[in-house]
């Protein structure tokens, strides 16, 4: 029996119950809705199944005319010690920050839970809240809808998708405002350590981010303060038009600190983002840190680039 076939039998009790006399209905009432939980909650256990939607985007996947070569943070920096050496000039590394250096998902789960917590989601079907709240940091993909599919929401479901796009507009109104980062973020595992051995052998480091300037400086300051990173010296390069494409803005910015410093590595998380600053710098370590990503068609073009899956030295 499909889930259709149980509602629509639960249907038919629903019509009989409804004929019976007042007494036997005080009775019936409680249990057919204490059944109705039950056969809800035995639908959230099987939670992992696919419920594309068109407004979802794959993730994780590389352009496929691209050689992507495996390493790890070790051989990485040995590889970047040598470019290093190898030039007279000042050399630089090229850091973005979400996705790469720190993991955002634990910003999303939280503004997630604080929306839960907040009067505006009381105002949805009980059974859709109950599944949103065991939406856990395994769910989360590189958006709020990309969470709510994993954990087994369908966004077909109007029920759903009404709850959805209450939650999504809380997200977007607290994502970017430059606070919830210090809240919530975590730097991924190891990435401190990475940066500030390039930092301490005299390495210009530069953050590059899409984040918003006006909005955002203060909070990435403090960010990367509280995340143990380096600040003094260090250059961080934010979006000024927040309504820029994040890799038209990247290319600009990348071209400008090439033509600064000798760049000798840059990390992103994003393919689209490599993609528009690979004509400014041929000869340097393009990595993508393999965290989510928005899945944005990126143009196909054979290059070489490496793939870091942790920061751990």
């Amino acid at each position: 029996m499909s889930l259709k076939d149980l509602q629509l039998e639960f249907t038919k009790i629903t019509q009989s119950i409804d004929l019976l006399d007042s007494p036997q209905k005080s009775i019936l009432i409680p249990s057919l809705n204490r059944c109705k939980q039950l056969i809800d909650d035995l639908v959230l256990v099987q939670s992992h199944f696919q419920n594309p939607h068109p407004r979802s985007r794959t993730y994780r996947s590389a352009p496929a005319a691209w050689k992507i070569n495996d390493v790890n943070a070790l051989s990485l920096k040995n590889i970047i010690q040598k470019s290093v050496a190898q030039t007279t000039q000042k050399s630089a590394m090229v850091f973005d920050l979400d996705g790469t250096l720190f993991d955002v998902s634990h910003r999303t789960l939280g503004i997630l839970q604080n929306w839960l917590s907040s009067p505006e989601s009381q105002n949805f079907h009980a059974r859709v809240l109950r599944q949103i709240k065991l939406i856990d940091l395994s769910h989360i993909g590189y958006s709020l809808s990309h969470a709510f599919e994993n954990a087994g929401l369908n966004l077909r479901d109007a029920d759903v998708l009404d709850a959805f796009n209450s939650a999504e507009s809380y997200w977007r109104n607290t994502f970017f405002d430059g606070k919830s980062l210090n809240h919530f973020d975590k730097p991924f595992t190891g990435a401190a350590d990475f940066v500030n051995s390039f930092y301490k052998a005299g390495v210009q480091i530069v953050y590059l981010s899409g984040r918003h300037d006006k909005v955002m400086r203060q909070g990435t300051q403090a960010q990367l303060e509280k995340g143990g990173f380096p600040l003094n010296g260090c250059e961080i390069v934010l979006k000024s038009d927040h309504a820029q494409e994040d890799n038209e803005f990247k290319g600009e910015a990348f071209k400008a600190i090439c033509s600064k410093f000798n760049v000798v590595a840059n990390f992103e998380n994003e393919y689209i983002n490599i993609a528009a600053m690979l004509q400014w710098n041929q000869n340097c370590s393009q990595v993508i840190f393999d965290s989510q990503h928005s899945g944005r068609n990126c143009p196909d073009i054979p290059t070489d680039i490496s793939r870091l899956e942790n920061w751990i030295i």
